[in-house]
């Protein structure tokens, strides 16, 4: 006959932790600081075990200050990093700034050699046209290459 568990009762399979939370950990001594009278103080095993507690508190105290000393320092290396990546940023724009003028410029140089009148400064027009936009061009692709 199998034993039969309440709703209220956890079965000891029920018990085992998942590989999302930690395990707990187990604090008998909990409330036995709170707990204590006079009479309790002066016995050696409380003594004992005030001590343990103590040096269990030091340890995570150790542990938290290493802990945040680390967090300190990756503060400070993301603001550096923050910081280069803001200048590449502002450099992106400039160099964004430059390519829109210069083909701008350049397509617009093309566009009014049409209307000059002796052909040589016309072509001579244009191909300083086409040679300041096929340079915007070609340095953008570049840029995106690397």
């Amino acid at each position: 006959m199998m034993k039969e568990v309440s709703p209220d009762e956890e079965s000891p399979a029920g018990k085992i932790n998942s590989e999302d939370e930690p395990p707990k950990r187990k604090m008998p001594y909990r409330n036995l600081m709170t707990e204590l009278t006079l009479e309790d103080m002066s016995n050696p095993g409380v003594h004992k075990l005030m001590l343990a507690e103590n040096s269990r508190l030091e340890s995570e105290l150790f542990k938290s200050e290493a802990i945040i000393i680390s967090h300190h320092e990756l503060r400070v290396t993301h603001a550096e990093v923050k910081g280069e990546l803001d200048k590449f940023k502002g450099m992106n724009r400039y160099l964004d700034t430059l390519y829109s003028a210069g083909l701008g410029i350049g397509t617009a140089l093309a566009g009014i050699s049409i209307s000059i009148e002796p052909f040589v400064v016309a072509f001579a027009v244009a191909c300083l046209g086409i040679a300041i936009a096929g340079i915007s061009v070609a340095a953008r692709m570049k840029r995106y290459e690397n």
